[in-house]
């Protein structure tokens, strides 16, 4: 676990968040992956100097809107293939977005809830930096996750994130996400809200989908388009201050999308 881990205190953070300005590359991470318009995404270690200093970016914007930073327990193995994937968007060179996931080990991690399963990965460090924000990094980088993910033989993504969020809430409704019961580090904080999306329209356990309980409606991972509205500011911490836009609705969990901040 790296220092930025280091637990602190407990508060609801997971997928979206990203306002701070983009520090300069140590160097950009190994192996570009796929050239997205306007975006160089390299798969990444968790502990490689740029994946660092975004996920550093990621806490201090936990700090400023929950008080402190997002200390559920993780492990730089947990987001290196086959266990699972981190990934760095770059712009001109610049690491400006960050995403990665890890596989659900049911038992292990406090994930001992009983609506997690077998073949669930979990969506960590969306990010995007704050002057990159309202170009749609923060949805293409969801959509290579969501592909990357199913390609690797995962059935779900599963999520946590919080209601001081509202522009990771709003992306993740409008890219196919279901309200989910809370899980893990943070299942009984107030503010946690948690979210869940088939992969590759699977149903995971060969049973029925039925809306509201995680699964919804079958949504495969559709092409790459720009938001439409909030983009994820790091996914995992919506964009603070900006101006309020549309409001959506998840089932009954009403946010409202910050127009333009990047989720």
């Amino acid at each position: 676990m790296s220092s930025i881990d280091t637990p602190v205190s407990a508060s609801p953070r997971g997928c979206g968040t990203g306002l701070s300005d983009c520090p300069h590359s140590a160097g950009p991470g190994p192996g570009p992956i796929s050239s997205l318009p306007g975006m160089e995404l390299r798969i990444t270690p968790f502990d490689h100097p740029d994946a660092e200093r975004l996920i550093a970016e990621v806490q201090q914007e936990y700090v400023r809107r929950y008080g402190d930073e997002d200390d559920t327990p993780v492990a730089v193995d947990q987001f290196a293939p086959p266990r699972g994937l981190f990934v760095i968007g770059y712009v001109d060179g610049r690491p400006v977005s960050s995403g990665g996931w890890r596989r659900v080990v049911v038992g292990e991690d406090e994930m001992t809830d009983t609506h997690l399963r077998a073949g669930d990965a979990e969506l960590k460090r969306m990010y995007v930096s704050s002057e990159f924000r309202g170009r749609g990094l923060a949805r293409r980088m969801l959509a290579f996750l969501e592909r990357s993910a199913a390609d690797a033989g995962c059935r779900r993504f599963v999520l946590e994130t919080g209601d001081a969020q509202p522009e990771a809430v709003a992306l993740y409704a409008s890219s196919g996400y279901q309200p989910l019961p809370k899980y893990g580090h943070y299942r009984d904080h107030a503010q946690s809200l948690c979210f869940a999306k088939l992969l590759d329209g699977g149903a995971g356990d060969g049973g029925p989908v039925r809306s509201g309980d995680g699964l919804g409606a079958s949504h495969a991972a559709g092409p790459i388009a720009e938001a439409s509205g909030a983009e994820a500011s790091g996914a995992e911490a919506p964009g603070a201050g900006a101006s309020r836009g549309r409001v959506s609705q998840i089932g009954s969990v009403r946010t409202e999308a910050n127009a333009g901040a990047c989720p």
